[in-house]
């Protein structure tokens, strides 16, 4: 079954349309800081809720910041074991440290050619999430993510 590409759901949405809250946004576009700890993580770490997918083999995920500052954002997708729970980070599937500003995005899709940081050969999985490492400043950034049948 083929299906097209598709903006991936809001995670959260609950039918709601407002500024944070629709279809391919990720994280909205915000100030967020390295000293923050928005998620019990650890200083400067944001997670998004866990997506779910049931079809889409792949995904393009596209980073924007739009702050002059001197801070630095790394945008990786991780994969969630079922099982045990643990979130596991996908081989490859992370920008570089985007100085800001600055825009990237990279393709996780089965078969491709891989080129670091860019395309990653890989299935996108069931449960995933974008988690995005802030340092040495605060960054103004967003992420959008769009399903690949």
């Amino acid at each position: 079954m083929s299906i097209s590409n598709r903006l991936v759901p809001s995670p959260g949405n609950q039918g709601v349309a407002d500024s944070t809250n629709y279809d391919g946004v990720i994280f909205a576009s915000a100030a967020r800081n390295q000293t923050d700890d928005p998620d019990g993580l650890g200083a400067g770490i944001y997670v998004s809720p866990e997506i779910h997918n049931f079809s889409a083999r792949g995904v393009d995920v596209f980073v924007n910041t739009t702050s002059t500052t001197t801070g630095t954002v790394i945008v990786k997708l991780q994969k969630k074991d079922p099982v045990s729970g643990t979130w596991f980070d996908m081989a490859g599937a992370t920008t570089t440290t985007i100085a800001d500003p600055a825009d990237e995005y990279f393709t996780v899709y089965p078969g491709i050619g891989e080129t670091a940081n860019v395309s990653i050969s890989d299935n996108l999985g069931i449960i995933w999430r974008v988690h995005a490492t802030v340092a040495t400043a605060a960054v103004t950034f967003s992420v959008g993510a769009v399903y690949l049948g």
